[in-house]
Parts: structure tokens; sequence; C-alpha cells
């Protein structure tokens, strides 16, 4: 049984293109087919239609399909990005689940916890700590 949190992984998915090949439990893989553009349709029809009567077009459709298509692996076990936490919280304010205190009390810690992950991504010396470094080079002087 798949979880609502994969189905809408999924129908998110689905609408950019992808079209669902397995389901195990919380896991799917989606795929996006490609037959290969128009353009190369065309070159292969018109390098190949008087003598292969458009066998050379199905034939680049089946490469393109098997070669370039795209595949991807969701799983409703990893981590909740902040846009399905932020979106979720928006769904349940909108259902009435949720009063206005509340849901800007959650919305506020959220936009704090991805300032929070900001600060710790960039680097040491953006956040102020090269101040440090020049208050120990200054006492290595004397």
């Amino acid at each position: 049984m798949s979880s609502e949190r994969l189905e809408r992984q999924i129908g998110r998915e689905t609408v950019g293109g992808y079209r669902l090949e397995a389901i195990d439990g919380e896991r799917a893989v989606l795929k996006r087919p490609n037959y290969g553009s128009k353009l190369g349709h065309i070159v292969v029809f018109l390098l190949t239609a008087w003598f292969s009567l458009g066998v050379g077009n199905l034939l680049y459709a089946a490469y393109r399909y098997v070669n370039d298509s795209e595949y991807k692996v969701l799983d409703a076990r990893d981590p909740v990005t902040d846009e399905e936490a932020l979106s979720h919280l928006r769904r349940r304010y909108a259902r009435g689940e949720i009063e206005d205190e509340e849901f800007d009390r959650r919305v506020r810690r959220l936009r704090a916890t991805e300032s929070l992950a900001a600060i710790r991504a960039e680097p040491a010396e953006e956040r102020g700590y090269h101040h440090e470094r020049e208050r120990e080079r200054s006492t290595e002087r004397w």
C-alpha cells in the first residue's frame, strides 16, 4: 500500500511527462519515454523511406526509447522537503484543521529552519568568523 505522500509525488511527476513503471510499497519507478526529435525522424525518413518504407523510423524511435528514456525513483521514506512541509501545512489550514495563530506559528518555524539551513550552508568567512582570524593574525605580529 503506497502512502499519500508517494501518491502526491507520482501525481506531480506524471504531469511532467513521467509514466508509472512499477510501484512496490513505499517506492515507485517512473519513466519519461523519449522517441526522438521530430527533426531526427524527418531526417531518418528522408534517408530511408525509399528502401525501407518507414521501418527506419520505427527502428530510430525504438532505439531512442531504449537508450534515452529518463527514469526516476521516488521513495516515500526520503526526508520531507521544506516545500512539501509548507504545502501540507497550507492544505491543513485550508481544510480548517488548524487555526490562524497555529498556522502563522508553524510557517514562522519553517521559515526559521530554512534560514538556519542557509546559515549552516554558507562558508565560515561569510558568517563573520573571519574577524577571529584577523584578531589571531594581529596578535601574531606582536
